[in-house]
């Protein structure tokens, strides 16, 4: 299983983050010593770290907040036109569609369950498959952790029909580059093949 599920799409054709201003809280915590590898840990520790990032995903990024950031992205797809390069959005039409979508999610071919989120995916989780060459640490964990929460909550607080031009125009990415979070390079750099979004 591929920890990047746990980070769900955003919405249709999207790529799909608590202790500073960017998580607004006291950092991601697994109740794990903060000094033990990754790659130690057994099954039961491994479930519980993964339950821990969809824990905080959730909070980070409630399924009713991704719901209407899938609902505002299927409405600026709806509602936009492109005249000799230059592409407009009917801005009170993009509001209106996205909240009627919000509504009834099914009727503009949104998927209500991805917005939830499925928790149960941790509980199948394997230590050996998935944390056996993963050497870092646990404090390094949820300190990349704790910057990706904060930075997937300020993208989708992005998802606005009054955005809709930037959003466009950066292909309505949800996702977040690791490359720019410095604790997840340090994570990624010793965890190559634990992913933490989808790629």
């Amino acid at each position: 299983m591929r920890w990047g599920t746990l980070v769900w799409a955003v919405g249709l054709g999207l790529a799909a983050a608590c202790g500073d201003d960017n998580d607004g809280g006291g950092g991601v915590r697994t109740g794990l010593p903060v000094d033990q590898k990754l790659s130690t840990l057994d099954d039961e520790g491994a479930q519980a770290a993964c339950h821990t990032m969809f824990d905080a995903m959730a909070t980070a990024m409630p399924a009713s907040d991704v719901l209407r950031a899938q609902c505002t992205a299927a409405s600026i797809v709806a509602n936009a036109t492109l005249t000799d390069g230059e592409l407009t959005v009917n801005i009170a039409t993009c509001k209106s569609q996205a909240d009627a979508c919000v509504q009834d999610p099914t009727k503009y071919g949104v998927d209500e369950e991805e917005a939830a989120g499925d928790r149960t995916a941790c509980d199948s989780l394997k230590a050996e498959t998935t944390l056996k060459s993963c050497e870092a640490s646990v404090g390094e964990y949820e300190a990349c952790l704790t910057q990706l929460v904060g930075a997937l909550r300020q993208r989708i607080a992005m998802f606005t029909c009054d955005n809709a031009k930037s959003l466009a125009q950066s292909e309505m990415e949800g996702s977040v580059d690791l490359d720019n979070i410095p604790e997840c390079q340090t994570f990624t750099s010793k965890c190559p093949d634990v992913d933490l979004v989808p790629r």
